[in-house]
């Protein structure tokens, strides 16, 4: 052996081990245990989408369909409407209501609102109809839409749709106008504001 291979032989056994290393002796059946950890962080995302993505959905109602205008006729009172479809939707993707998309992986999701007159939609003269009369309906029974009434106590709840906390459902909410009184004449309006919330 010659002093340059004994020297590198020296170092060698001069390293010292590392506080993760395991050395054992060469026999039958030995074995050499160490633990790798692992560490993953998902970072939680929740995404609300009520109508199309770059306009607000507005839904016109004309309760005038029965009711001609200038003297009226008919039965006194009038007849109120049920179950009035909007005569015109803008600012959603689809043309038989408002779709909505949530999608979210931080739990179950729950949908509340507001609006922006706790006395209902207004004409700016006073008067009211109340939310109420709005009744909402959906084509996914995981995604419902809130009830809506004029103090904004009500919530709904979004299914999860795989592994108990994650969320990805689409629908289309319907909205339709019933009112067995026939308000004051003008244009009443107003605004709900979805708000989506990880429990």
């Amino acid at each position: 052996m010659t002093r340059y291979t004994a020297y590198l032989i020296l170092l060698t056994m001069l390293i010292p081990m590392s506080a993760d290393a395991v050395r054992v002796d060469c026999e039958d059946n030995s074995t050499a245990e160490l633990p790798v950890k692992v560490k993953l962080t998902v970072p939680a995302f929740l995404f609300l989408q009520v109508g199309n993505a770059n306009q607000t959905a507005e839904l016109t109602y004309n309760v005038g369909t029965n009711l001609s205008s200038g003297a009226y006729t008919g039965a006194i009172p009038p007849a109120g409407e049920s179950g009035l479809a909007p005569s015109s939707i803008t600012g959603s993707d689809v043309s038989n209501g408002v779709n909505v998309a949530v999608r979210a992986n931080c739990g179950q999701v729950k949908i509340a609102y507001s609006v922006t007159d706790n006395n209902g939609l207004a004409n700016g003269q006073g008067q009211f109809i109340p939310y109420e009369t709005l009744q909402t309906s959906t084509s996914d029974s995981g995604l419902p839409a809130p009830t809506l009434r004029n103090a904004t106590n009500a919530e709904s709840l979004v299914s999860t749709s795989s592994y108990g906390s994650v969320t990805d459902r689409k629908a289309v909410w319907q909205y339709t106008y019933t009112n067995s009184a026939l308000p004051a004449a003008g244009t009443y309006q107003g605004t709900v504001t979805y708000q989506a919330s990880c429990l």
